[in-house]
């Protein structure tokens, strides 16, 4: 999953700024506009927006609307990006659902087949929180009872994007580095349809270091990534058709029972968790907001920071690879065992299973070339007292495992009985 860029192929247009908002009922579809609306920011969470307390803590599906027009070329793709959404959203196009997304924390990216000269795009928010949902969550007479300790923020959270690509184009690049043990090594695989492609690697200064017309490159005397160098290589990738420009740290995790290594030297980490929320813009992305979070994680002489309790987004990943920040990249697996029994056929169950699987499937497919990311944290707070949460996780994690072919550790933490 690429983020979205603009270069001699490709182009990308902000739909950021204000949006048409209401609350909707439950069989709600955007055939025609909306009416009755108010105005809302993009990306930022309501809850902070609104002076009225009932519309703050209400409960149920919300809609977020707004029209668009940008010039419609031949021979491109068009494809529509929404960074998150919280919590489970529907997405219009025109009137016509075009798809959906599963977690309020992870970019959902949909190609946009029907564009007119005046576009209406509708997204339809729930933030009502189930066993089947994460986090987890339920409701009882209308109000949100939620199984964590932080607060519920609904809105469009992060950035809402259009973004072109050629008929054949590059989908994906997954760059491992470190093969068999040896820093000069890199293996880039290019995920697309083309006939060739051409490799190009630069430092930090702009000099190229390594070219290749296969994915199988070297680079000798490499510049590793550390918290104290946190050097970022450049490696472009052009085929006959696209190009993709994507930044990568080299750089080895391992584990052992003496502690974690980075690049084989012991490290200790020094941090804290964090979350995204800020005042007016609750869970909104904001660019001031992300640095000056790093900013203060550098005076506090940190050099680690746990996701909790979601991913956060895409812009604090590329920063954290910037300032040399190590990340401990957690899901949004909160509030599954805050009491016994929880992990019951009515609770957390197959459904429950499933979708975990499926948003490791995403975050890693998000987050798999940022060498800031050491580890991947598949629950908060687990209750792996209970057997059934035991066998539960062992069927995640080992999923995981099956995923994580990339530079990316698992640790697997074994809880005292």
């Amino acid at each position: 999953m690429l983020y979205p860029q603009s270069n001699s192929y490709r182009d990308v247009y902000n739909l950021n700024g204000i949006w048409k908002f209401k609350t909707i009922n439950e069989d709600y579809v955007p055939i025609n506009q909306a009416t009755d609306t108010q105005l809302m920011p993009v990306p930022a969470s309501y809850n902070e927006i609104v002076t009225d307390a009932t519309l703050r803590d209400y409960v149920g599906k919300v809609l977020y609307e707004r029209e668009f027009s940008l010039p419609v070329r031949t021979g491109l793709k068009y494809r529509l990006r929404v960074g998150a959404a919280s919590h489970k959203c529907e997405i219009y196009l025109n009137g016509e659902k075009i798809g959906a997304g599963l977690s309020g924390f992870l970019p959902v990216d949909l190609p946009l087949d029907k564009l007119k000269p005046t576009n209406r795009l509708s997204i339809l928010i729930d933030n009502r929180l189930t066993f089947q949902t994460f986090p987890v969550g339920q409701v009882r007479d209308g109000i949100q009872l939620t199984n964590f300790d932080f607060y519920n923020f609904t809105g469009i959270h992060r950035d809402v994007l259009v973004y072109t690509v050629p008929e054949q184009y590059i989908e994906d690049i997954v760059i491992n580095t470190v093969v068999d043990d040896d820093y000069r090594r890199i293996f880039v695989e290019v995920k697309g349809e083309y006939a060739y492609a051409h490799y190009v690697v630069k430092d930090k200064t702009g000099q190229i270091v390594a070219e290749s017309d296969s994915g199988e490159i070297t680079i000798e005397n490499p510049v590793l990534w550390s918290c104290e160098n946190p050097h970022l290589y450049t490696l472009i990738v052009k085929t006959e058709n696209d190009e993709y420009i994507e930044k990568f740290g080299i750089r080895k995790v391992s584990v052992t029972n003496k502690g974690i290594y980075l690049n084989d030297e012991p490290v200790y980490l020094k941090g804290c968790g964090l979350h995204e929320d800020f005042t007016l813009l609750g869970k909104g992305n904001n660019v001031a907001v992300n640095l000056r979070t790093f900013e203060l994680l550098k005076w506090l002489g940190a050099n680690s920071f746990r996701t909790s309790h979601y991913p956060y987004s895409e812009e604090i990943m590329s920063l954290a690879d910037e300032y040399g920040i190590m990340v401990i990249d957690e899901l949004p697996a909160a509030g599954l065992a805050c009491w016994n029994d929880n992990f019951t056929p009515d609770r957390i169950n197959d459904t429950s299973n499933a979708l975990h699987k499926e948003l490791v499937r995403q975050l890693l497919a998000r987050d798999k070339n940022h060498p800031c990311v050491i580890m991947i944290s598949v629950a908060n707070e687990p209750g792996s007292h209970e057997d059934a949460a035991r066998t539960y996780f062992k069927d995640v994690i080992d999923y995981t495992h099956t995923q994580t072919k990339l530079p990316i550790t698992l640790v697997e933490y074994t809880p005292f009985d």
